[in-house]
């Protein structure tokens, strides 16, 4: 559904934070190098996804090297350029609003941080999980009653899982290899989830089954199949008495 496009968030959140960095430091040539290439990165983010953006962030990054370079008061000069530096920082806020399309950027950005992971990239992921749950109660206003709410609430579950091997690394500070094959399994689940999600099929009995064994709650459930909690309950002991009789 989404392909791991040029340029990445991470790269964007890496210029910013050494550009911040070198202006607490007052290292201005840095920074003003830095600012450069957060220029980029943002424009190459955006461009690979099909968005120009070049004229909106021109502006804003010609104000803030401009004062990089020619701002001479010392006193004032840190201020100055940090706040041309929000004014970055608030444009690309401002640039995805749609929470559907913010779910598009973080499948696209976990997907990435988790074929490149290493200590770092399970920073970046922990990043993206809580951007991903912040996004519930907008996501959940977009979707409506729809089964694509259902693949969002299995993504949060998968999420939770993925999200305790990441805590795990981080701790640890090391990626051991007996956990990379584990990793697998977790991340294609989850990503499977959020891409069911932007790309929803109708939900049948056995997916709601699926979805509830994953931990989605009848309230979700319920919210997006369309059913009576319930209805439901029958429909989930049906499938549990379903799948005794394939095992026996």
């Amino acid at each position: 559904m989404v392909s791991t496009n040029l340029g990445s968030r991470s790269e964007i959140k890496c210029h910013l934070k050494r550009l911040f960095d070198s202006i607490q430091k007052e290292n201005y040539s840095d920074a003003h190098d830095a600012s450069h290439k957060l220029q980029y990165s943002i424009n190459t983010y955006y461009l690979t996804r099909g968005r120009d953006n070049r004229k909106q962030f021109e502006e804003l990054f010609s104000h803030l090297n401009y004062d990089l370079i020619y701002c001479v008061n010392c006193d004032m000069k840190i201020g100055v350029v940090l706040d041309r530096v929000v004014d970055v920082v608030n444009a690309l806020r401002e640039v995805t609003t749609d929470p559907i399309e913010k779910l598009k950027e973080l499948y696209d950005e976990i997907l990435s941080n988790y074929i490149n992971i290493d200590v770092e990239h399970a920073h970046n992921l922990l990043d993206c999980f809580d951007e991903m749950r912040q996004l519930r109660s907008l996501v959940k206003q977009e979707l409506g009653e729809s089964p694509a709410w259902v693949y969002y609430c299995t993504a949060l579950e998968q999420l939770a899982i993925c999200e305790s091997s990441m805590l795990r690394v981080v701790k640890s500070q090391k990626l051991p290899s007996s956990l990379l094959s584990e990793l697998e399994g977790k991340f294609a689940d989850l990503l499977a989830s959020l891409n069911a999600c932007l790309s929803p099929a109708a939900l049948d009995e056995k997916k709601i089954h699926k979805a509830y064994q994953k931990g989605v709650s009848l309230e979700d459930l319920s919210f997006g199949s369309g059913l009576e909690e319930t209805d439901l309950r029958t429909l989930l002991q049906n499938e549990d008495m379903n799948d005794e009789s394939e095992t026996e």
